[in-house]
């Protein structure tokens, strides 16, 4: 490329950035707005999150014997499902190849540290453990549910019998229709106009499904039992998610374990790297390397400088060779220059 003498090296920096992002972005392209809304979680999401969480617990359920006999506190249950429950569905099926408790928590420690790939932004959600809050108390609001009682997730615990800090558009940082799924940890008391037996199901507003959540036997009025899900929210613009459904009277708590979100886009963390400068004299050529990309950066765009910004250079070619870029051209001017050939490199946050 031959470029006119009375461009400045500014400008020449910046046509060659351009230039390399024309190659990637159609003619016809928007540029991207800031204000623009993230697309409300699919269906596939939300079913991605409740598989998640079968395929959690099951693997929770098989280490049950050995974390019985190593003596485990009763909360090893809750924080080794949050852990399992941060990993995708493919990931979740290597880790449930492994025997034992310890490698378990092992094998879910080295996916963490080598997960590369972006997620999804129609398949996956990313789930964001919390501390248990208690979002559903009907002891306190509302009274035993029988059939039926469908909950507001943009509301907080308050208005339920919960804390007013059980607040999850807080805890997610999204707002309700961005939130595709819920991990509680679901309690009955007393039974004893329950049904017997008797069944307690939450299911997403608008739903026919029939699964239920928990079981009982007998009917009792001290009668108590607890269990863990991952609830699908409705994204039908309805004012309520997610409805508690049950055989007969029952007080029902409800204590927030997670959230599951759509993806958000992140900025990307890039740093320029450039050669030392190389004294070209008038009319001769010049080829530089630029320095590799620090570790876990990637290379995305060249760059190219003049030091002194005068004198003509033609800058006749970038190369990609062996990972690095190269810059090659000639001084065409009549006086030496000091030129850099460099290269943008970015990352995703925390890589």
């Amino acid at each position: 490329m031959k470029l006119p003498g009375s461009i400045p090296q500014k400008s020449l920096i910046t046509m060659i950035t351009f230039a390399s992002l024309a190659l990637a972005m159609p003619s016809n392209a928007a540029p991207p707005s800031s204000a623009a809304k993230p697309a409300a979680v699919t269906a596939g999401q939300r079913a991605e999150a409740v598989g998640r969480h079968a395929m959690a617990r099951a693997i929770v359920e098989r280490l049950a014997p050995e974390a019985s006999q190593l003596g485990l506190r009763p909360e090893w249950r809750e924080a080794t499902l949050n852990k399992l429950m941060m990993h995708s569905t493919s990931e979740l099926r290597e880790i449930a190849k492994v025997g034992t408790y310890a490698g378990v928590l092992a094998a879910a420690d080295r996916g963490a540290l080598r997960r590369k790939a972006l997620g999804s932004t129609t398949e996956d959600l990313v789930y964001k453990p919390v501390t248990p809050c208690r979002f559903i108390d009907t002891r306190i609001v509302g009274g035993k549910i029988s059939p039926t009682r469908s909950f507001d997730i943009a509301l907080t615990g308050a208005a339920y019998g919960g804390d007013a800090g059980c607040a999850l558009t807080t805890l997610a940082g999204a707002p309700d229709d961005q939130i595709g799924a819920v991990a509680l940890n679901v309690a009955v008391f007393d039974t004893s106009q329950g049904g017997q037996p008797g069944f307690l199901g939450i299911r997403p507003m608008g739903s026919t499904n029939l699964t239920s959540v928990m079981n009982w036997a007998a009917t009792s009025p001290i009668g108590q039992d607890s269990n863990t899900t991952v609830v699908a929210m409705d994204q039908s613009g309805a004012d309520d998610e997610f409805e508690v459904f049950d055989s007969g009277p029952v007080h029902v708590i409800i204590d927030i374990m997670g959230v599951f979100t759509a993806p958000g886009a992140t900025a990307l963390e890039c740093t320029t790297v450039e050669s030392t400068g190389l004294v070209v004299a008038p009319l001769a050529s010049f080829n530089l390397n630029a320095p590799a990309c620090p570790a876990t950066y990637t290379a995305v765009s060249p760059q190219f400088r003049n030091e002194t910004l005068i004198n003509l250079t033609v800058l006749s070619n970038f190369t990609f060779v062996n990972s690095l870029f190269k810059c090659e051209g000639t001084n065409t001017g009549i006086a030496p220059i000091t030129l850099y050939c460099g290269v943008r490199c970015c990352r995703v946050p925390g890589r």
